[in-house]
């Protein structure tokens, strides 16, 4: 038998953290050393190129990381063709603790997926 027959349940040190020390919601889960993951879905209507995101909860900095990648785009809808990739981007300076500022070079009318990692 290993040595974690022998430790507490808890989140401290030393300690093995049991399931409810794991939190989570809709579109967003936290670990028991405070790092929450949360991820979604961002819609951007045609001729719209910067909007700000909202999170499912809040981070306690702003120095979390968020990746975005397109989910649809270069879909071919309707049997038209398929319009290319655009570019995206977190808009510089734009994150709070419960959103941040999304921006797309494209026409718009497509959806962007999101995970944003942080404490």
């Amino acid at each position: 038998m290993g040595t974690a027959a022998q430790r507490n349940v808890g989140t401290g040190a030393n300690q093995i953290p049991d399931m409810n020390s794991f939190t989570s919601g809709s579109g967003w889960c936290r670990y028991p050393d405070g790092t929450i993951f949360q991820y979604g879905t961002v819609g951007f209507g045609v001729g719209v190129n910067n909007q700000f995101v909202t999170l499912p909860r809040a981070f306690t900095t702003t120095s979390y990381r968020v990746v975005c990648t397109w989910n649809d785009i270069g879909t071919s809808q309707s049997g038209s063709s398929a319009q290319a990739p655009a570019d995206i981007a977190i808009g510089q300076n734009t994150k709070s603790i419960n959103q941040f500022g999304l921006w797309q070079g494209g026409g718009g009318g497509f959806n962007v997926d999101y995970i944003a990692i942080g404490k």
